[in-house]
């Protein structure tokens, strides 16, 4: 309904709360503080986004999501584009938000993506509750020609009322936070847009015009007809849609499959005495590693840029890990009192925009003195007026509270019931005792462990039936006021996987295995693969003796995000491997001598791609030939190849037996063109008389198929003997024999 927009999104809810039939998958968090919550999802497919390519996202609590991995969380709500906030966001309703769900799906009918906030309210007013979603659509199977995916936005209750603070913010920015659209932020809608109510939904869409160098082709998809011990040749010719200025660059590879790959590029464009960094992360646990987060605030006065950034460790500080900070990147020093600085040469300068986040993840020695002293220092580019670099100080106390944190099992582990295990945990405090409690179904019930045992760290324990993949512990004060539990799910299993773990590599269409621990008492198991990080599986053995091992052909489609899971159905037990990868193989038939080029603006190119058929025997192949450009774009055109046996000289025709033979009353005749003929089959009875025609007409060269139902040219059901079938193609006769029964 937006103004001059001659295709108007059309709103049709998708519900994913199962409480109201939908089929979503609760939403559980990577990372929490107080102000919400933010995971990070292994996409089933590519996101396009911006021209860059995406197999994670990041989805928070606050009515945002952002491109790639990120466990920064922003209440406050700011404009779009800007540094505030994470980067490569998508902004479905930007604002303070508390109180509500998370779904997730991966709708395969649709190929799409699906991310639903359900029941969410406005801290201001918690009375008004809000709810909204997120579909990504499949860009390899919503191929309309687009540089980036369609995005589509859906409310179907939706209340912006946060006036105190700049209402809601809606819209979308790239990874560097330069570019972006606006739909609305402080209660002002864009120009031309609708209002946000409440049933209403925004489509976001990106398409190709003539000052963007776009790549087409003159096929879309291609169909072969090969003898065996040949090479063919065919010709596929490149356009560049740019009509002035820009020449595109691509590069050609062949794969089994569609693929991409996850790119995350930055590109940036003067005293410093109004500089300085906090830190917001509050007082720190000894001994507990946690994410710290600093903020560089960068208002000079004259714009000059930030060059580098360092902040200094004290010995006591060890340094796990820690995140980029904007445009410049972090130098991957890490250990004790490190010395962690961005840019400095590494990325590009950092211009007027602050504040900019880095999350640094810190383990601090219980023995060092409080408190903390943490220094840190800016640099500038030196293009303003002095003073082109500043420092400071920051000061960091220890809690006074007690702390408990679980380390063992804390998620992920599968543990074998009967057998002597150790719960483990770390402490801070004066706790003396603590109580110990097991959940075996993610729910509010637990077991009692230990009511009071002492608060060392450690408990020895063996754990028991019933099996469950959804457990984790809980250890409390005796009072219940100081606690943790798990961070996610553990298995108490009798299938323990072996192989495949999270260090394997398999590659498609070639043989493997899977192992695992056979301890008795179960005699069948099921086995099954996600190549999507659990969204859809497929069933690779069903009900097989539960030997330890299963043998097979590794299938497609490659992907980093594999999971094996093993099944019992007699003791109700799943078990689940870490994830592993899955890669193409190589496509030894598909060869060039072109892999890459430039074309210049509405110019094109013709390259020329050989199939050899030499090592191939007779059958059905297929491969993806794709493309990709220097601005992202990626272009697969699929390739189906049938090799068949070579035919003598003269010969157009490869007639094979129908199947099923005998058959009652259907049956299916297949054969092969070597060229495109002029063809006609016929059923013959026993005394050599015609008794219908199946096919009289010209034929493309393939594979042809045709069906027999075993009546006459009147329709009229035929008795049980002997028949025969027989095609011609150009001057060739072929016949074969098959067999009615009733």
């Amino acid at each position: 309904s937006d103004v001059g927009d001659f295709q108007s999104p059309v709103y049709d809810w998708v519900e994913l709360d199962p409480d109201q039939g939908g089929s979503g998958i609760l939403m559980n968090a990577d990372h929490t503080i107080i102000d919400g919550y933010i995971k990070t999802i292994n996409m089933p497919f590519e996101v396009r986004y911006f021209g860059k390519f995406y197999s994670t996202i990041s989805v928070c609590s606050e009515g945002y999501l952002a491109m790639g991995t990120t466990d920064q969380i922003f209440f406050r709500n700011r404009n779009i584009p800007s540094g505030v906030g994470p980067a490569g966001m998508v902004a479905p309703f930007w604002d303070a938000l508390d109180g509500g769900k998370i779904y997730i799906q991966h709708d395969t009918e649709q190929h799409r993506f699906i991310i639903e906030w359900l029941d969410w309210g406005n801290v201001l007013d918690p009375t008004y509750r809000n709810t909204f979603e997120v579909i990504f659509y499949d860009p390899d199977y919503y191929d309309s020609g687009n540089i980036d995916g369609d995005i589509l936005f859906q409310y179907k209750e939706i209340h912006n009322i946060d006036q105190d603070d700049h209402y809601a913010t809606i819209g979308i920015e790239n990874e560097t936070q330069t570019e972006g659209l606006l739909l609305t932020f402080a209660g002002i809608d864009a120009v031309s847009a609708h209002p946000i109510e409440s049933e209403t939904a925004i489509w976001i869409q990106c398409r190709p015009n003539e000052s963007i160098p776009y790549l087409t082709t003159d096929k879309t998809e291609i169909s072969v007809v090969a003898e065996s011990d040949k090479t063919v040749s065919l010709e596929i010719t490149l356009f560049n849609q740019a009509e002035t200025n820009t020449d595109l660059e691509y590069e050609m590879s062949f794969s089994h499959f569609r693929r991409g790959t996850s790119r995350t590029e930055s590109n940036q464009n003067r005293s410093l005495e109004n500089d300085f960094i906090i830190q917001l992360s509050g007082n720190y646990v000894p001994i507990m590693p946690r994410d710290m987060l600093f903020y560089l605030v960068h208002n000079s006065p004259d714009n000059e840029p930030v060059y580098g950034v360092r902040i200094d460790f004290p010995v006591g500080v060890v340094v796990n890990s820690a995140t980029d900070l904007a445009d410049l990147n972090w130098n991957e020093e890490t250990g004790n009192g490190a010395e962690v600085s961005w840019g400095f040469g590494n990325g590009n300068p950092l211009s007027i925009g602050s504040p900019f986040s880095m999350n640094v993840n810190l383990t601090i020695d219980p023995n060092i003195q409080d408190p903390v002293y943490i220094d840190w220092f800016i640099e500038g580019d030196g293009t303003g007026a002095a003073p082109h670099s500043i420092s400071g100080t920051l000061e960091v106390f220890s809690t006074t509270e007690d702390h408990l944190w679980v380390t063992y099992p804390n998620g992920g582990e599968t543990i074998l019931p009967g057998i002597q295990d150790t719960i483990r945990w770390n402490e801070y405090g004066t706790l003396e005792n603590v109580k110990i409690e097991l959940q075996r179904d993610n729910q509010a019930d637990y077991e009692l462990i230990s009511a009071s045992t002492e608060n060392d760290g450690e408990f020895a324990y063996s754990f028991s039936g019933p099996l469950s993949n959804d457990c984790k512990i809980w250890i409390s004060s005796e009072d219940g006021e100081v606690s943790d539990k798990s961070d996610s799910l553990f298995s108490i299993s009798a299938l323990n996987i072996i192989y495949p773990d999270e260090t394997t590599t398999m590659s498609y269409n070639t043989n493997d295995s899977i192992l695992w621990e056979n301890i008795g008492g179960i005699e069948t198991v099921d086995i099954e693969l996600s190549t999507d990080n659990g969204f859809t599986w497929s069933v690779l053995a069903a009900a097989i003796p539960n030997t330890g091992r299963y043998d097979f052909t590794v299938p497609g489609p490659p992907s980093e995000n594999c999971i094996v899971k093993l099944v019992s159905s007699e003791l109700n037990c799943t078990n689940l491997t870490d994830r592993f990868s899955i890669v193409d193989s190589p496509i030894s038939w598909l060869d060039s001598e072109t892999i890459s080029g430039i074309i210049p603006p509405a110019g094109n190119e013709t390259i020329t791609i050989n199939i050899l058929t030499t090592s191939l025997t007779p059958g059905y192949y297929s491969a993806i030939i794709k493309f990709k450009t220097s601005i992202g774009q990626v272009l697969y055109v699929p390739i189906e190849l049938e090799c068949i046996k070579a035919l003598p000289p003269g010969e157009v025709i490869a007639l094979y037996q129908n199947h099923p033979n005998p058959f009652n009353p259907f049956t299916q005749i297949d054969f092969t063109l070597k060229e495109q003929s002029q063809v006609k089959l016929n059923i013959y009875n026993a005394r050599g008389q015609i008794v219908k025609t199946l096919v009289d007409e010209i034929l493309p060269a393939g594979r042809q198929n045709t069906w027999w139902d075993g009546t006459d040219k009147y329709n009229r059901k035929l008795s049980s003997g002997v028949y025969f079938y027989k095609v011609k193609a150009g001057k060739q006769t072929v016949a074969k024999k098959m067999i009615l029964i009733k």
